[in-house]
């Protein structure tokens, strides 16, 4: 026997390897494991996100009722004015009022989704934005007598409506968050001049409810807010606006 002969007959028939089957399979669940890892990543990047534009909304939200408790809260008057769509600004043409320092309104800029709120320097003879609230696709606005179901008799009761403390309730909806609360405009009153007296003059009188949205037939989207915060109240006897 030579020495080729003998290494063959020793040589091992066994081959070392993968089949097809095998790669295939380890593919699949190589592919699979990626799937449900890139699924989560995914979800828990979508959540972080989703969180985080919450907390942000919230907080500016939060911003905004802190404003409206400081500034509109202790308002001697409130009203509603046309909107100036071109400066977004209360327009008085109407209403022959004339703004003076620090008279305060509250606006919304429908092709931004933006809520300004702004305040009167007259030494620029303009209004200056104090705050703005951005991402909001809705906020709703009603301010009447703080209990206008018993001045109506509605309430099973009937009272005089004069000297009646005014409230404001609110709802902002935001993107991803909706906040809503109501406040006592504490140096307010119904019956008093400069109170609601240019908006709501007849039933139901001292009340105003609008809705701000994206619907370009929505007149009220055509109003602001306007409150006067640093004189005292003026009842309807006085001569001066």
């Amino acid at each position: 026997m030579n020495l080729k002969d003998f290494f063959k007959r020793y040589k091992s028939n066994e081959k070392k390897g993968f089949t097809v089957i095998e790669v295939l399979a380890v593919v699949a669940i190589l592919a699979i494991t990626s799937t449900a890892v890139v699924s989560v990543f995914m979800a828990v990047h979508k959540s972080v996100k989703e969180t985080g534009n919450i907390t942000t909304e919230q907080f500016h939200i939060t911003q905004v009722e802190r404003f409206i408790r400081n500034e509109f809260q202790v308002g001697s008057s409130v009203d509603v004015f046309d909107l100036d769509p071109l400066t977004f600004t209360p327009s008085f043409t109407a209403a022959g009022y004339t703004p003076v320092e620090n008279d305060e309104c509250m606006v919304f800029d429908q092709a931004n989704k933006c809520v300004y709120f702004k305040k009167y320097s007259e030494a620029t003879n303009s209004y200056n934005v104090a705050l703005t609230l951005t991402n909001i696709e809705e906020v709703h606005l009603t301010i009447c007598p703080y209990d206008y179901a018993a001045v109506t008799g509605t309430g099973g009761s009937s009272q005089s409506i004069d000297g009646m403390k005014l409230k404001l309730v609110y709802e902002i909806v935001a993107t991803d968050y909706t906040y809503s609360g109501g406040i006592i405009l504490g140096n307010t009153a119904a019956g008093e001049r400069g109170n609601m007296e240019n908006y709501a003059t007849t039933d139901p009188k001292y009340t105003a409810k609008l809705i701000w949205n994206q619907d370009s037939t929505n007149l009220t989207n055509n109003k602001c807010v306007c409150f006067h915060s640093e004189r005292t109240a003026i009842d309807s006897s006085s001569s001066t606006p």
